[in-house]
């Protein structure tokens, strides 16, 4: 990855991490260098013996990030939403309550 955020995602008090994986990063010659764009966070899950593991959840599967993106309540509902602009363009992902 190139860049990666450590936010509490979900409101649980634990610090999540989002990052991803961006499109051409690298060229030809690197493996995966053609594989689609993704954008994940990581839910952070306390077990009983107090390690923290973390759980994928797929965001997108065609933005991807850049070498910076912005996590912030973009749109002032409270919940945190993910703003990517790479090569592909610029991505707004907002978070819905569920």
């Amino acid at each position: 990855t190139h860049a990666l955020h450590c936010v509490d995602i979900n409101g649980d008090g634990l610090k999540d991490l989002v990052t991803g994986k961006r499109w051409w990063s690298h060229g030809r010659a690197e493996p995966g260098h053609d594989m689609p764009p993704r954008l994940y966070w990581f839910e952070a899950k306390k077990s009983s013996d107090g390690l923290i593991k973390f759980l994928p959840h797929e965001i997108d599967d065609a933005s991807g990030i850049g070498t910076q993106f912005v996590v912030t309540d973009f749109n002032g509902d409270g919940l945190l939403d993910v703003v990517v602009s790479n090569k592909r363009g610029t991505y707004l992902h907002e978070q819905v309550r569920k």
